[in-house]
């Protein structure tokens, strides 16, 4: 805030439906008040995110891709990923006004998990957001993966939760690490898999990578902050587009898939995925240690 007090003019690049970047509040309220009158809070850095002050400042942009939402200077052209994934972020963020910058944004390579899907795996929360079952699950589809190709997989696994961060970490770790031992070269990649490619949709903006799965834990019993991430489409739409081929997302589709953006993305992933769920993962019993 300070470097651009000393500047007279600056550039911001960003997206404002994406997830909401922080911005230190650094000046203290009172001189917010005292230089900005009644509209300090429509201005606040501490209010609202450094793309929303940027676009507000711009005066060329549009109301026609979010009707509530004035964008700077917008990109329409997209290029990070194919279909399902570009369709459900134009969908739920951009109201269909994006252009695919590909005249072929379906990728028809086999994959052994199949084409990007909704996986609709359900349980009990233990703790505070996580679902063990969703755990076994993503495990699952790992060793599926180990198995075949005695590697693990170019895969993110993410998720709006950091309670979910955590316990996928030590749950992965814990079931893979006797998969791994006789092998260096797969215990390295297993270390990096829980280290630097489990974390939250906020710690994964800006990245992308052949594969998402994100896990969204709660429960019909147990729905806890499932209203907060769907509140706005800027948490769903940096997850799937994170994914460059294919998104899988695990979850319990009677808590999540009739809530407001995520109802897109479980339409979209049903009608994209014609194959059964259970035709690519098996049950960890079914592969040999």
């Amino acid at each position: 805030m300070f470097r651009l007090n000393r500047n007279e003019r600056s550039h911001w690049s960003g997206n404002g439906v994406h997830v909401e970047s922080e911005l230190v509040f650094m000046i203290g309220r009172n001189m917010h008040k005292q230089r900005l009158g009644k509209q300090w809070l429509y201005w606040s850095p501490g209010m609202t995110s450094i793309q929303q002050l940027a676009d507000r400042s711009n005066p060329y942009g549009t109301q026609q891709i979010n009707q509530n939402l004035w964008l700077g200077s917008p990109l329409r052209v997209h290029r990070r990923c194919d279909d399902p994934m570009f369709s459900i972020a134009n969908q739920i963020a951009y109201n269909n006004k994006m252009i695919h910058g590909s005249d072929h944004p379906h990728d028809a390579t086999e994959f052994l998990w199949g084409p990007s899907c909704w996986f609709d795996i359900r349980g009990q929360v233990e703790g505070k957001h996580f679902v063990p079952q969703q755990a076994q699950h993503v495990s699952n589809m790992l060793e599926a993966y180990l198995h075949q190709y005695q590697a693990l997989p170019d895969v993110y696994i993410i998720t709006p939760f950091k309670r979910i961060k955590k316990e996928l970490q030590r749950y992965l770790s814990r079931a893979l690490t006797t998969k791994v031992s006789h092998n260096t070269k797969l215990v390295k990649q297993l270390q990096e898999l829980v280290t630097r490619r489990i974390g939250t949709v906020h710690t994964f903006q800006g990245q992308e990578e052949k594969n998402v799965i994100l896990v969204l834990g709660l429960s019909k019993e147990s729905p806890g902050a499932a209203d907060w991430a769907s509140s706005k489409p800027n948490l769903l739409n940096v997850a799937v587009t994170r994914a460059q081929k294919r998104v899988y997302i695990v979850g319990c589709a009677e808590t999540w898939g009739c809530l407001p953006f995520f109802s897109d993305a479980y339409a979209a992933l049903l009608t994209a995925s014609p194959r059964q769920q259970e035709a690519h993962v098996q049950p960890a019993e079914a592969y040999p240690s």
